[in-house]
């Protein structure tokens, strides 16, 4: 199991500034998988979400595949199941980073990939309202390319 997650934006802004010695934004390459990628994304500005310059395993991820009855995709950490706090940190500076764009007026998806899963890029679709998600109970859904929208809204910018 391997997670690739990967952003695209409206925004002109050079996202490798955003980045930290644990989470980097790289533009995607010619590299199959980011082909593939850029094909579901739906922005012009594309990048890769890069955990110590490799994949993207260091964040927060949900997979709604795996138990399609949890009403709870997006959730704060719970003491029974802990969490690697590094990943909850990464995961927050994540959303920082989407929020900041999502307010400056910009539109911006998500998508992640289990690579090492059956059949990764088959994707599911959902438009997820910052205002109701805080950067606490963000986390990535595996196999799903999100839409934010800007809080209250409902649809995408």
């Amino acid at each position: 199991m391997c997670y690739y997650t990967y952003i695209s934006t409206t925004s002109a802004r050079d996202l490798t500034a955003c980045g930290t010695d644990r989470i980097g934004f790289q533009p995607l390459s010619s590299h199959e998988d980011d082909v593939t990628a850029a094909r579901l994304l739906g922005h012009e500005h594309k990048w890769f979400v890069a955990w110590m310059g490799g994949c993207s395993c260091g964040l927060r991820y949900h997979d709604p595949r795996l138990n399609p009855h949890d009403p709870q995709v997006f959730d704060e950490p719970q003491e029974w199941c802990p969490e690697d706090p590094e990943d909850i940190e990464n995961t927050k500076r994540l959303y920082r980073v989407l929020a900041g764009l999502v307010a400056d007026g910009d539109a911006v998806d998500c998508l992640s990939v289990d690579i090492g899963g059956e059949d990764p890029w088959r994707i599911a679709e959902i438009a997820v309202d910052l205002g109701t998600v805080s950067e606490a109970a963000f986390r990535l859904l595996s196999g799903h390319r999100m839409e934010l929208v800007p809080p209250g809204t409902g649809r995408p910018t």
